[in-house]
């Protein structure tokens, strides 16, 4: 028997739902049946709790939907909000089209904890959209209230004198958020060269002033804005004299021109913005400007972030539909289910990803580090506000905390949030946050390739002060301590990467393509010292210059020692008869030959991408094994290591070609073998070590 909960329906104004909203939240539920128990995390609604009968749970189709809206269903407002104009339009149109009744929008809920997903699909024809809703508990036990009072616009004063409030609470609560505090008294407080004095709402002159007019502990705010093309204005040699005496407001570009406006209103008199506070045309002024930038960014009070704009005149403020916005509270009547709590707010789970973590500005790769670094970010997005600081995230909707299911995966990384580990035994600790910095950043651009290292140098110089290292400690974007494991970065599948005509990093080194990129952890779980063991040994790392963290282009090599094989990729061009490929023609497939036997159950990262540009035929290549499995491994046998080819110069010099994982036991007793039997040829290496260890260096 499925035990039962009964709740109340909330049926307020604010909140009020339409009949087929309140059915939603009604009815017996129970587990979806699948073929694979490990899937089965679906519920759908059947007749009653004794029976097994699915009922296909139906919501509005779109026209339906818009209607609905129109008549106060808030549920159907959010609904409606949460899907792009262009697909309503769409949908509209081949509703419209249809001579039978196939549109349909069906439901189903998927548990996560103490929050409920609703997992809605919308058909109509061949186009099928898919979206979620979130909810999640509500009520004195849980901090997360929402609220209905949404502006038309995100430059009114109830969103300012929220963001206000926001502000007031992080400095005043918010202890993790003082930077002293969340750095440690290690932590020097570098401020920047120039500011803009915004003047008052009574005397709103706008000027540049130097670090010697700043006032005793002065406090900023900052800008981070996507520049996307030419400036219409920007400080040069030429105007730094006029710009120190005022600063046209009319000349500026509309970011700006409200950029000084909320600060303003916000009640701080100085801004920095990069364009108008670092002399553009100056590479000393840069280069110095640049290596504290993470500073002047952790050391601001707030960082304006224009998230929603793709240049510089897209401005912060935006129009809205308030009716689409937010999220409301409900009580359902839900049996089976077992869920426990009396109410829940339900909103769109894809908020937070797709006006903050998908909007424009976060494609631009200086802005990670600004993000991360900066202890309170406030979001102007699309069609909200959102605060970000080292303690919570929040919206304009949901304004005392969003849920960690929502806002959580921008969390797992900020530099803030790493100060909790303050508390942990090693620093290693911190450096399993890499990764997941690396993969965000190498997601993003930047104007000048050349910015690769130093754009992200904020983040590692801050990691370095908060365990008290040493720059020596960071190598072109890996770390000395983990480097065993870093250096098996690998390109994502799907990724067409570029590499610089010129050589911006070591091939050793992540930095050296344009790419999306992949760091394993020390804490991978194939790679953790119970389950794999280390075949090869480090003997140097040289980097120059060896303070790499300030540098646009650094040089250097790696020696090791290690087990060396040569294999052969065959790439072959083959015809996929499958619908899917139809018209594509030819496509590749690839296999490993060693010594002449094809080798089994292995996966390819290649730098180059996955096959290549130019992979036809036959190419030779070297592996050197980095790890393997224990014999006693339960999860099965593999070896990991490094493809690699000579440069043509010294013997024994190679760089990186890429990453091959062998999956299984005769592909590792293959290589394990080749390993043992092969013999290296004088040029292949400097030195023989071990026994079939070979030392080689890779540049």
């Amino acid at each position: 028997m499925i035990g039962a909960a009964t709740m109340d329906l909330v049926e307020d104004d604010p909140n009020s739902l339409c009949d087929t909203c309140k059915r939603l939240c009604r009815g017996h539920w129970c587990l979806k049946s699948y073929e694979h128990p490990s899937d089965a995390s679906h519920w759908v609604q059947v007749e009653s709790w004794d029976e097994d009968i699915v009922i296909e749970s139906r919501h509005h189709v779109i026209g339906e939907l818009l209607r609905s809206t129109q008549k106060g269903c808030r549920l159907c407002a959010i609904i409606q909000g949460m899907l792009l104009q262009d697909e309503i339009s769409k949908l509209l149109a081949t509703e419209g089209s249809l001579h039978h009744n196939t549109a349909r929008t069906t439901y189903e809920l998927r548990p996560r904890g103490s929050d409920v997903i609703v997992d809605l699909v919308f058909h109509s024809g061949d186009l099928i959209i898919f979206r979620e809703l979130l909810l999640t508990p509500t009520g004195a036990m849980f901090p997360t209230q929402c609220t209905s009072l949404i502006s038309q616009e995100t430059l009114s004063d109830n969103s300012l004198s929220q963001a206000s409030q926001w502000l007031h609470e992080c400095e005043t609560d918010h202890a993790v958020c003082n930077p002293e505090i969340a750095f440690s008294t290690r932590r020097s407080k570098i401020l920047p060269t120039r500011l803009l004095d915004v003047g008052t709402e009574s005397s709103p002159t706008t000027k540049i002033i130097n670090s010697n007019e700043f006032p005793a502990g002065v406090e900023y705010f900052t800008l981070s804005h996507f520049w996307g093309g030419k400036l219409p204005i920007k400080l040069t040699s030429d105007s730094l004299d006029e710009f120190q005496t005022a600063i046209q407001f009319p000349t500026l570009p509309r970011t700006f021109q409200e950029a000084i406006y909320i600060t303003r209103l916000l009640k701080t008199r100085y801004l920095w913005i990069d364009a108008m506070c670092i002399i553009q045309d100056s590479v000393k002024d840069w280069l110095h400007e640049s290596s504290i930038m993470g500073q002047v960014y952790a050391n601001s009070r707030l960082t304006l972030a224009a998230t929603a704009s793709s240049d510089s005149h897209g401005g912060l403020c935006r129009q809205r539909n308030s009716r689409l916005i937010g999220a409301i509270v409900i009580s359902p009547l839900w049996t089976g289910l077992g869920m426990q709590f009396q109410q829940y707010i339900c909103t769109s789970y894809e908020e937070w990803r797709n006006d903050v973590d998908a909007a424009p500005l976060q494609k631009r790769g200086w802005v990670l580090q600004e993000r991360m670094l900066s202890p309170r970010v406030l979001h102007f997005a699309d069609r909200q506000l959102f605060w970000e600081c080292w303690t919570k995230c929040a919206s304009e909707s949901i304004p005392t905390q969003l849920p960690h299911s929502v806002s959580g995966q921008l969390k797992k990384w900020p530099i803030g949030s790493m100060n909790c580990l303050n508390n942990y035994s090693h620093r290693l600790a911190l450096q399993a946050k890499w990764p997941g910095i690396v993969a965000a950043y190498s997601n993003t651009a930047l104007t000048n390739d050349k910015d690769k290292l130093v754009a992200i140098s904020g983040i590692a110089k801050q990691m370095l002060e908060m365990w008290g290292g040493s720059p020596r400690d960071y190598l072109v974007g890996l770390w000395r301590d983990s480097i065993h494991h870093e250096l098996l970065w690998r390109v994502d599948l799907g990724a067409r990467p570029v590499r610089p005509k010129y050589n911006r990093a070591p091939s050793w080194s992540w930095a050296s393509l344009d790419a999306e990129i992949l760091v394993p952890s020390l804490y991978t779980e194939h790679l953790q010292v119970e389950s794999s063991k280390c075949l090869v040994n480090i003997a140097e790392v040289k980097v120059t210059p060896s303070n790499n963290l300030s540098t646009s282009i650094s040089k250097g090599h790696i020696r090791l020692q290690g087990p060396m094989c040569r294999m052969r990729r065959v790439v072959e061009l083959t015809v996929d008869p499958s619908e899917v490929f139809r018209g594509r023609g030819q496509l590749r497939s690839q296999h490993w030959k060693i010594d002449g036997r094809t080798m089994p159950g292995f996966e390819t990262y290649m730098d180059d991408g996955t096959f290549g540009s130019k992979a036809y035929g036959i190419q030779t290549y070297h592996f050197v094994g980095f790890f393997e499995s224990v014999v006693s491994n339960p999860k099965g046998e593999w070896l990991t290591g490094m493809i690699l080819q000579p440069t043509g110069g010294a013997d024994g010099e190679y760089q990186r070609c890429g990453v091959l994982n062998v999956v299984n036991k005769q592909g590792r007793e293959m290589i394990n073998a080749a390993f043992a039997m092969q013999r290296m040829e004088k040029l292949e290496y400097e030195e023989v070590c071990d026994g079939f260890k070979y030392t080689i260096r890779i540049k």
